[in-house]
């Protein structure tokens, strides 16, 4: 800005009107991609100097008052991360002063404080059961309407008295007698581990079925992305489950909402793929998942992936979310589309081709798998792979195996 100011006259108009608005248009989005990542040193840095060549560009100055919320709001949250008990009169006052008068802004506030709290409230009650239920109490107190806290329900440990010794049976020449045909003996009741679905290797190969799908039931009810389950084959040892469709806007932020860990993602439709995270932020989804429902979940190997594509070669017609084109009017491939779009394979698998490319795991790291809707359809296939650094972009999504 400076170089340009001696080479231009004071009043030219790039100079007075273009130059600061596009020079603040960067800052402000390099701000804005900082303080999504929590980096609200940098953001406020890049804002600031955003200000400088662009005083006169009000969004910049929103951002600034944005920013400096956001980072009273994440102390808070961190501060709720420890808590034992709270001064509800004195956490309403500061809720307040964090968001003004703006509804919109409160319930924000509020969604992601609750989170905080209801995260942990569930961590502190198996090692402190009597502080999490006042907690919980309280926690209800300052935000009312949080259904999750709402329907919270924590109980204390109880621990188990060892079973006492029992004598050795003295050995008796009588002989025992054989259970007669009229009195078969019981077979043990299986115990049935608490928050399973229905996923079972017998499943295997009938994915296309409605009942041939299954998911894991997670606390509170609620389930988790429905599996389709892959028969054992060539350079596959058993059976495996692993996500019918891309994992989806919805899926990643009920996990957001639930666990605190993250803020969710903004979307158009709740159906769509989710993008725009990193593959560490998917794996911290799988890692939720398997806290959550006892088993397994993970990223597939590129193995795992190219194999439950591939269905033994049961695949439909190519009509896949990828682009085609009509002279410079591009005809197909416009957008991300709902996870639920496209013809099944043999196996149950949507949109494996196309829509949002794949991370698998490899053994240099990931690696995007099947194109994307930016992808001509000519090339999108199975064997199509990208080199991937792991960082969020607009494409590139991700579903998940669940392990037997």
């Amino acid at each position: 800005m400076q170089a340009l100011q001696v080479e231009l006259p004071k009043d030219d108009p790039f100079l007075v009107t273009a130059a600061p608005q596009a020079l603040g248009g960067a800052y402000l989005r390099l701000a804005d991609s900082a303080a999504r990542k929590k980096n609200f040193d940098s953001a406020m840095k890049l804002v600031s100097a955003g200000i400088q060549v662009a005083p006169n560009m009000p969004e910049l100055t929103r951002a600034k008052v944005r920013y400096e919320r956001e980072v009273r709001v994440f102390k808070k949250a961190r501060q709720y991360a420890s808590v034992t008990t709270l001064n509800v009169a004195q956490e309403k006052q500061a809720l307040s002063e964090l968001a003004g008068e703006d509804k919109k802004v409160l319930a924000g506030v509020n969604k992601e404080l609750a989170a905080a709290l209801y995260k942990r409230v569930r961590a502190l009650a198996p090692k402190d059961f009597k502080s999490a239920e006042n907690l919980l109490a309280q926690s209800r107190e300052l935000f009312p309407e949080d259904t999750r806290l709402a329907g919270l329900k924590i109980a204390p440990t109880v621990a188990r008295a060892p079973a006492p010794s029992r004598p050795a049976p003295k050995p008796s020449s009588v002989p025992v007698p054989s259970p007669s045909p009229e009195q078969p003996t019981a077979k043990p009741v299986q115990a049935v581990k608490s928050g399973t679905g229905s996923c079972r290797p017998t499943l295997a190969g009938y994915g296309r079925r409605a009942r041939g799908t299954c998911y894991d039931v997670l606390p509170g009810d609620a389930k988790g992305p429905l599996l389709v389950v892959i028969p054992a084959g060539e350079g596959i040892g058993s059976p495996y489950a692993i996500s019918k469709y891309e994992i989806s806007v919805s899926d990643y932020n009920r996990y957001c909402s639930s666990s605190g860990e993250c803020s969710g993602v903004k979307s158009s439709s709740a159906d769509l793929p989710v993008t725009g995270i990193s593959f560490k932020q998917a794996k911290g989804y799988a890692d939720w998942l398997s806290q959550q429902s006892g088993h397994s979940y993970r990223l597939p190997s590129e193995k795992e992936w190219s194999y439950a594509a591939s269905a033994q070669g049961k695949q439909p017609a190519k009509d896949f979310n990828c682009r085609v084109t009509l002279g410079s009017q591009v005809i197909k491939g416009q957008a991300l589309g709902s996870v639920k779009m496209g013809k099944p394979n043999g196996w149950g698998l949507k949109n494996y081709l196309g829509n949002a490319q794949e991370w698998v795991v490899t053994g240099s790291g990931v690696t995007a798998k099947g194109g994307a809707f930016t992808d001509t359809l000519s090339s999108c296939s199975i064997k199509l792979s990208k080199a991937h650094d792991g960082n969020a972009d607009p494409i590139t999504g991700f579903r998940l195996v669940r392990e037997f």
